[in-house]
């Protein structure tokens, strides 16, 4: 008898699917994934078949389960990311802007959105699904591209989005939104935005660390604005001479901050050695580079292999990169006369039309 049950146990184990052995049910959720990757757009009008995809699983998630906060979420995510791609990828490409079509159906999408739900506040790509939908739900109210991706308004919207968030009064949206705002200060520098809303983040954002952080950053970044003081330096250049800020008063100076190991870095000071060459002979102002090195003859021989010993190339040993609140490199800046900041930080594209035009006005 125990022989004949093993066998029939045996057999139903041999004949039962696989779905029922050691696999779960795929959750709502993963099927919504699916769903959109499967999603293709044949009609000519991308914005309405992206809409008509959104409504049709929110119909489907209804079917099955229309509590699933998590698989809504999910739909509404994938919608709002599908509308940024479609809008934010050729103007950042080609400066391509796309008029915003079926702007009452995004608006309507946008408004039933519960960005500060926990499902959604805990996902680990909040800050970057946060951006997507203030910038989607934006084109909805009028917006047009280059209002938010170009520098005709960006900061006026980036600055709302903050806002927004520091007065919801959800602080688990607060603590997971503001501590990517170091990409910001990283890649975009003191954005007139961060700068208007540095008052509501100190009052605003819940105590801790993450708050201390973010604020350490403001005060470093409001310490090289315009006008501000430059921190004293001291350091050597290749031959070991030291070289302090203040051997620099009187002249307008300019100042490459870089690194042999900096791909970037390395590739534009053969360009800052050229623009530099530009001037060479004039009085009143100096070119001089500051190494972020930390093998000094790593450094000298990469100063050889650029053809860039003719400048004044220095070696940083202290807190420079700390004082001058350096987020990243290759980095530019120039000081005034006085030792003032005039900028501390310059696009390379931009600098030697800045540095004309700071040297234009001084000869008014």
């Amino acid at each position: 008898m125990k022989n004949w049950l093993v066998t029939v146990c045996c057999m139903m184990l041999f004949v039962m699917p696989s779905g029922v052995m050691g696999q779960s049910e795929k959750s709502l959720k993963e099927e919504v994934k699916d769903l959109w990757r499967e999603f293709e757009i044949s009609d000519k009008d991308t914005v309405k078949a992206i809409l008509a995809q959104g409504d049709k699983i929110k119909k489907y998630i209804a079917s099955k389960d229309k509590n699933d906060v998590k698989a809504t979420l999910e739909n509404n995510g994938e919608l709002v990311r599908q509308l940024f791609v479609y809008y934010s990828v050729p103007y950042k490409k080609d400066k391509k802007i796309i008029p915003v079509k079926h702007q009452k159906e995004i608006k309507k999408w946008m408004n039933s959105i519960d960005i500060y739900a926990d499902e959604f506040v805990e996902d680990k790509a909040f800050a970057l699904k946060v951006d997507q939908y203030f910038s989607v739900r934006a084109l909805g109210e009028g917006a047009i591209a280059d209002e938010l991706w170009g520098e005709k308004g960006k900061y006026k919207y980036d600055y709302e989005k903050y806002k927004e968030l520091l007065e919801s009064g959800c602080t688990k949206a607060i603590l997971n939104y503001f501590p990517s705002l170091r990409t910001v200060f990283m890649y975009q520098g003191y954005t007139p935005a961060l700068k208007q809303i540095y008052p509501l983040v100190e009052q605003k954002m819940p105590k801790g660390k993450k708050k201390e952080e973010l604020m350490a950053r403001f005060q470093r970044a409001e310490r090289v604005e315009p006008g501000k003081p430059a921190p004293a330096f001291t350091m050597k250049d290749a031959h070991d001479k030291e070289h302090s800020l203040k051997d620099y008063r009187g002249k307008i100076l300019v100042i490459d901050v870089w690194a042999t190991w900096c791909s970037g870095c390395v590739a534009k000071l053969p360009y800052y050695v050229k623009i530099a060459e530009k001037y060479k002979g004039r009085k009143d102002i100096e070119f001089i580079t500051v190494s972020q090195d930390r093998n000094w003859d790593a450094w000298q021989k990469g100063l050889v292999r650029l053809k860039a010993t003719e400048l004044t190339n220095l070696f940083e040993c202290g807190t420079f990169a700390e004082d001058y609140n350096i987020p990243g490199i290759p980095l530019y800046m120039i000081i005034d006369e006085k030792g003032n900041f005039i900028v501390s930080k310059i696009p390379f594209e931009n600098l030697e039309e800045m540095i004309e035009k700071v040297l234009n006005e001084r000869k008014r």
